[in-house]
């Protein structure tokens, strides 16, 4: 307010009001950030003294002057008078003789969105701690879980967590515990402890008491996991003191973090426990003709269980070989062959063969399945005999493949209904299905049976169903539909079978096709409705054309984008919508359209009156007549502006995001001028001062100053080029001057890292993009490549590094090659580098979009980016389809 009334200016009165009750602050400065006055709700936060910006301002300003601040979106850290950070947002106005910066506290917003990073890794971290736990074998798993809990201290910052599962005496116990410190998880009284747990297994989070634990500098807690009748298994943390610990760690992530490991913790000890039992019970009979074999391998006998010695006739052990000459010769070299790899491979087997035991031939199944816990020096299997079976198997395939035949053929399609407490399930429907409808029948339900009815006689079909119930026989007609969209009118009779106590068993029906002429009329006039409303009213651009891109016909959404009721009211041509280039596309996919080829697809731009231009995804189908001429062209579209505009964004941010990565070399590219000026003025002024100057002198030093003015202007004028928003539509080019823009930003911190720069360049046609995106990709392959060799020159000191920037048109394309020599992408690396999010830098050094970004850019403009290794490194190869004259 000082300066105010110094300059002798009254500020509006209203506007000092306005300014007070602003809910955040507002500060009037200078060109130099000098502060003149603060006002709003927020101002007493702030030391009254504060004479500039730069005084609470937690970061260094990159931009000095308010100027420079115009029309962008400012975020700022404040540090208040009581040295905590205030986070604030707002925007810059330019005052009549000073800047007006008006600040909001987002503070909260903030801070929120790094709890919920916190949030997301913490629970990202446990499930994969959860999955290794869940993927590790049955003697790796206490080491794994192990691994898990140090992980999770980490992440939790906690100084111990503990697993504690029922031991044989059925209480708590611990499974497996980490503790940073000794004294973390050393307890006074298990007994004590189990007994508390026992008594709160129905809370969601226990705190365990102090005086359980030696240390009473930590705070426990107990959060159980549930299993399906009880708790399982309890997670015991200890925490930090609050002031430490993490606030955002509520009890409802508390038992999120438990479910996830104790879930896994309690799969796999039940897993083991399961195999356990297995190997304990395998083989022992279950039912009558089910018996257990056992051959030891050292000493080469069989055993077998008693019933089954009774049917081979003899008791107790015998010979590998006496077992063979049982065994029918067609089946004896399989069966032999089995037994070799199951003895030495352990490989499991099953397999039928026939034994000869009382002069005939029965049917056994041998099978052998390997257990982890066995002793390996003996296999145990087991052994079924199912004569009797394969027998009755026989006759029933060939009476069931007769019925089967019976069925496939009839001109109807007959289908079986299980009934369950009053509903109907199907469970068969003959192959004439697939005849007459051209669904398979194991793929028809219930639910796609009521997706296949019509909606209009979706009623008729649930009424049929009450009706069959009721009276035990129902027949009506509906239409189902086939898989080529077609309805068809079906007469459906069924009737309901009783047991014989009188309870509904199953629905035998029969769908027979009585499709007539005068249904099919019906259906095609409402067949053409569906499809006048389908275009008129579609959310899609459909329009058609001549070859002279005069409509001939546009949909209302078109007509409205046009801002025209109809087309008859005035002739309406696209060419006036289009620009130059987009014209020109227009015209080549005209001519390249042809009866082999009458499809195209293309991203359009047009300039539709009253409004901003829109990209819409165009699909083109050339109507031709009976002499293959070119009659018309139907289109159909998509609004893909927003689409259109996001790409640009992403490809705005990545630019950003560069820029951000180069600070440090740009900042030393500028300040080399600097210097250069500053000794130089220097030195003049010493020759000034000791009258040792003469004209020419000072007119060779101002001349140097003026060459690192001009380089710097240089700098911060193709740094502004290429932040700036890529244009609209694409245009001609030449490549050379992104190559040679990319290598400005890049050549300082090639050559301080000690990396040679070759180029190789033919004189290149003109080519069809954006010059700030080809500028983009070329500074991501030559950064990447920097990486890659830096990380080599790491493991070799003293290697010299190499790119090599080659260009040269080849078969109507462009081609820009970057070749390193910085070791090359692992194999299995290569196929994934273009994938989003996928890099092979360190973390905290890569994001994984740069490379996917670039893949883009470069089919935008009409290209491709491929990447392979080279003896050396690896060469990342632009092709750009030249734009035809």
């Amino acid at each position: 307010m000082k300066n105010w009334l110094r300059s002798g200016k009254k500020k509006p009165v209203d506007r000092v009001i306005a300014e007070h009750s602003h809910p955040g602050v507002i500060l009037h400065l200078n060109d130099e950030c000098h502060i003149l006055s603060m006002y709003g709700a927020l101002t007493s936060l702030f030391p009254s003294n504060c004479q500039s910006l730069s005084d609470i301002i937690a970061t260094p300003l990159i931009d000095s002057q308010p100027h420079q601040w115009l029309g962008q979106h400012l975020s700022f850290s404040l540090r208040t008078k009581n040295k905590q950070l205030i986070h604030m947002q707002g925007s810059l106005h330019e005052t009549d003789d000073n800047w007006k910066l008006i600040l909001i506290d987002n503070t909260e917003s903030v801070t929120r969105d790094k709890k919920r990073e916190l949030k997301l890794k913490l629970l990202t971290g446990t499930m994969s701690i959860a999955d290794k736990i869940i993927k590790s074998t049955p003697d790796r798993m206490p080491e794994t879980l192990s691994e898990g809990l140090i992980e999770l201290t980490e992440l939790l910052h906690v100084p111990g967590i503990s697993v504690l599962t029922r031991n044989n005496k059925n209480q708590w116990s611990f499974y497996q515990q980490l503790h940073l410190s000794n004294s973390c998880f050393i307890y006074l009284d298990n007994k004590e402890l189990s007994r508390l747990l026992d008594r709160e297994n129905n809370k969601n989070l226990v705190r365990v008491p102090t005086g359980i634990t030696h240390n009473n500098n930590f705070t426990c807690i107990a959060i159980p996991y549930h299993g399906q009748h009880e708790v399982n298994a309890w997670l015991l943390v200890s925490l930090l003191p609050p002031t430490r610990n993490k606030e955002f760690i509520n009890e409802k992530y508390w038992n999120h973090i438990a479910n996830t490991l104790l879930a896994a913790v309690i799969t796999k000890k039940n897993e083991m426990h399961h195999l356990n039992e297995k190997a304990r019970s395998h083989c022992i009979s279950q039912s009558h003709g089910v018996f257990w074999w056992e051959y030891n391998i050292e000493k080469d006998i069989f055993q077998f269980s008693e019933q089954m010695q009774i049917k081979l006739g003899f008791m107790g052990d015998c010979t590998r070989s006496e077992l063979f000459q049982l065994v029918y010769p067609a089946d004896l070299d399989e069966f032999r062959d089995r037994l070799i790899d199951t003895s030495t491979k352990k490989l499991p087997f099953q397999q039928n063969l026939r034994l000869m035991i009382e002069g005939t031939e029965q049917w056994f199944q041998f099978s052998f399945t390997p257990q982890p816990v066995r002793d390996s020096h003996s296999i145990i299997g087991s052994l079924i005999n199912i004569d009797k079976i394969l027998f009755h198997e026989q006759e029933a395939l060939a009476a069931n493949e007769r019925i089967r035949s019976l069925v496939a053929n009839a001109p109807a399609i007959i289908y079986f209904q299980k009934y369950h407490d009053g509903a109907l399930i199907n469970v068969f429907f003959s192959n004439s299905l697939g005849t007459l409808l051209g669904w398979a029948p194991e793929e028809f339900n219930n639910e796609s049976l009521l997706k296949c009815i019509h909606p209009d006689d979706k009623d008729i079909f649930y009424k049929k169903n009450k009706t069959l119930l009721k009276d035990g026989i129902v027949s009506c007609n509906y239409r189902l539909i086939d898989t080529n969209g077609k309805y068809h009118w079906f007469i459906d009779e069924a009737k309901l079978l009783h047991d014989q106590w009188g309870k509904p068993q199953e629905v035998v029906g029969l769908y027979i096709d009585v499709t007539d002429a005068t249904v099919t009329s019906d259906k095609l006039s409402k067949s053409e409705e569906r499809y006048r409303v389908l275009v008129e009213d579609s959310p899609a651009i459909i329009c058609r054309y001549n070859t002279n891109l005069e409509l001939t016909f546009a949909n209302n959404l078109f007509l409205s984008y046009l801002g025209i009721n109809s087309i008859s009211e005035k002739n309406i041509n696209l060419k006036q919508y289009l620009s130059e280039e987009q014209f020109s596309s227009f015209r080549k996919r005209i001519e390249s359209l042809s009866i082999d080829d009458p499809i195209m697809n293309a991203e359009i731009c047009l300039h539709l009156p009253n409004r901003e231009p829109i990209w819409v995804v165009w699909a083109e189908r050339g109507v031709f007549d009976d002499n293959g001429k070119l009659h018309e062209i139907q289109a159909v579209g998509r609004d893909n502006t927003e689409v259109y505009k996001a790409r640009l964004d992403m490809y705005q941010s990545a630019k950003m995001a560069i820029i951000g990565e180069m600070a440090t070399t740009l900042a030393h590219e500028m300040n080399q001028p600097l210097n250069v000026m500053r000794i130089s003025l220097t030195n003049l002024l010493r020759k000034i001062n000791n009258d040792g100057y003469n004209k020419e002198y000072v007119k060779s030093k101002l001349n140097r100053i003026e060459e690192q003015i001009v380089r710097s202007s240089k700098i911060i004028e193709h740094l502004r080029f290429f932040g700036r928003r890529s244009a609209l539509e694409m245009t001609l080019f030449n490549p050379q001057h992104a190559i040679d823009g990319a290598l400005s930003l890049t050549r300082d911190t090639l050559i301080n890292n000690c990396i040679d720069i070759h180029i190789s360049s033919k004189p290149s046609p003109m080519i069809m993009g954006h010059h700030d995106q080809l500028e983009q990709v070329l500074i991501n392959l030559l950064v990447n490549a920097k990486d890659a060799i830096v990380q080599r020159q790491e493991k070799e000191p003293g290697f010299q590094g190499q790119i090599d920037i080659t260009t040269y048109p080849s078969e109507g394309s462009l081609i820009i090659q970057v070749e390193d020599n910085g070791g090359g992408i692992q194999s299995h690396h290569l196929e994934h580098i273009f994938e989003s999010f996928f890099t092979t830098k360190p973390p905290g050094k890569g994001t994984g979009l740069g490379l996917p970004l670039s893949f883009g850019i470069i089919r935008q403009m009409n290209g491709n980016l491929t990447a392979e290794n080279t003896d050396n490194g690896a060469i990342f190869v632009i092709k750009i389809q030249l734009k035809n004259k």
